[in-house]
């Protein structure tokens, strides 16, 4: 069985060959999102050890927890580590927006108008920056959030129509294709979106996972969020 540091570098060396390879790929290399929901505070301390620092919570409160530890963590231990930045990337509700803001480093799922408005509003708890993707929903699947491509037009108005503090950073467009389906082909769409709307919505690509990031940094994906790959099988909870 591999260790997590052993996945660490595997994943790593397919990053960098898949973005090196690519006639799509964005300029610079892939940021790597480690998801660590469900894993302890232990398993991150191991990845921060080996240099990893980026981490994706799906849950408000998971996020805060091990936050709140990491911290207390490195305080008790003494540890050389600077602290991690967490990514939301989990469904967002409204009511959690204000609670997140003055805690993560990006939000990857802006899924609705109301979300953007509700980031606005509460935009001066940022301390530092929060970067902001909006999600796509790019099958069109009736079950999951995110903005149509035909609404993003509307999405770019609003955006453009608010003050933002420089703390508010635009990074561009978030997808989670339909599973069973091609995934090449939504990151082939989501690369045309992001052509579209960048100058707007910013030029960031959050997409990709375990099994399918290597495709998504070929589409030219600058962020990708891999958990298994690095954590090992997930337990059901």
């Amino acid at each position: 069985m591999s260790t997590v540091s052993e996945r660490f570098f595997q994943v790593q060396s397919a990053l960098q060959s898949a973005h090196v390879s690519s006639l799509h790929a964005a300029p610079s290399l892939p940021q790597l999102i480690a998801v660590s929901k469900t894993f302890p505070v232990d398993s991150i301390l191991e990845l921060m050890a080996l240099g990893q620092f980026r981490f994706g919570e799906n849950y408000v409160q998971e996020l805060c927890e091990k936050q709140d530890l990491i911290l207390a963590r490195i305080r008790e231990d003494k540890r050389d580590f600077a602290p991690p930045e967490f990514h939301f990337i989990g469904q967002l509700q409204t009511n959690k927006i204000k609670a997140l803001l003055p805690r993560v480093r990006a939000i990857h799922s802006v899924a609705t108008l109301k979300h953007w408005r509700e980031v606005f509003k509460y935009q001066s708890l940022i301390p530092l920056e929060c970067e902001i993707f909006f999600q796509v929903n790019i099958d069109r699947e009736p079950q999951k959030s995110g903005f149509l491509p035909e609404e993003l037009s509307q999405l770019s108005s609003e955006v453009q129509s608010k003050d933002l503090s420089p703390k508010v950073r635009l990074s561009g467009l978030m997808a989670i294709p339909e599973i069973g389906t091609n995934s090449s082909s939504a990151f082939e769409r989501m690369k045309g979106l992001s052509q579209d709307f960048s100058h707007i919505l910013g030029t960031g690509l959050s997409m990709g996972m375990s099994d399918d990031f290597e495709n998504a940094i070929y589409w030219g994906a600058t962020h990708v969020r891999v958990g298994s790959a690095l954590f090992g099988k997930r337990k059901t909870l």
